[in-house]
């Protein structure tokens, strides 16, 4: 009839018009960003959901959050949780004013698993960790990474950088994705640890187009495109984002060109 054709047709454009039901599971690709927090500004995260959800970004790794302290009395993680983000998973990088500090990641596809651990090499001023969740695209299982390094030594940082890549080798899953501010403001030639074995989105050959902090990587199985980084500020720090495509075999690199990776 009349009106259960036009019910149908009510349902299919809501579907398509929720941005919360936008996720890229029907296929290959799915959107991912990396976001610093400066927990010690006790910041509006409203703003940063919302620009998420703008970019309609399915996973966001968010490095730097209180977890019940003493300046911001409540898991900072759980003002992201909610219809566009139901899954997330806190890893603490340390005990910090009577609750905890550390990282976060935020999905809209399940969270099959999660685990982290702090790095072997830290400094004095602040312990650092990386975590890791998995989740399944088109059925495809892909590890994502989320890290927030030392910034206080060349030397510091390359290690966490080489502890990082020895996890990430261990891992049995064939597609990895690694989100994160890497901290590289002073010495970001530490990035290059990770070309021989995984994709840049974000300095490959000293190209940069934004903060050199943010960064994107990939095992070779996965394209990575529309890579950006937000007009935004917040607190000084900024949104980066990119699709990642993931393939049956290792692809090549495709050329880096400022005119295809916009700034926002």
């Amino acid at each position: 009839s009349t009106i259960a054709l036009m019910l149908v047709f009510t349902m299919i454009v809501s579907l398509f018009s929720n941005p919360y039901l936008a996720k890229a599971t029907s296929d290959n690709s799915f959107k991912v960003g990396s976001m610093t927090i400066s927990a010690s500004e006790s910041p509006d995260l409203s703003q940063h959901l919302n620009l998420f959800k703008e970019r309609q970004l399915d996973v966001v790794g968010i490095q730097g959050l209180d977890n019940n302290t003493s300046r911001n009395q409540y898991n900072m993680l759980d003002a992201f949780k909610g219809d566009a983000y139901p899954y997330t998973s806190f890893q603490k990088a340390f005990d910090f004013a009577g609750g905890a500090y550390g990282n976060g990641i935020i999905s809209n596809m399940e969270i099959k698993n999660s685990n982290g651990s702090p790095f072997t090499m830290v400094s004095n001023e602040e312990p650092r960790a990386w975590q890791k969740i998995t989740i399944e695209v088109n059925e495809k299982t892909v590890s994502v990474y989320n890290v927030f390094l030392a910034y206080e030594t060349k030397e510091i940082n390359l290690a966490q950088i080489r502890e990082l890549i020895s996890v990430m080798d261990a891992d049995a899953t064939e597609y990895k994705v690694l989100l994160g501010n890497f901290n590289i403001k002073d010495f970001n030639a530490n990035i290059n640890e990770f070309s021989e074995k995984y994709r840049l989105a974000h300095g490959k050959d000293g190209n940069w187009v934004g903060d050199v902090r943010n960064n994107i990587i990939t095992t070779k199985n996965i394209k990575v495109s529309d890579v950006k980084e937000s007009t935004e500020t917040y607190k000084a720090y900024k949104l980066f984002s990119a699709t990642c495509e993931l393939f049956d075999e290792e692809i090549e690199d495709d050329p880096v060109d400022e005119t295809e990776n916009p700034k926002l």
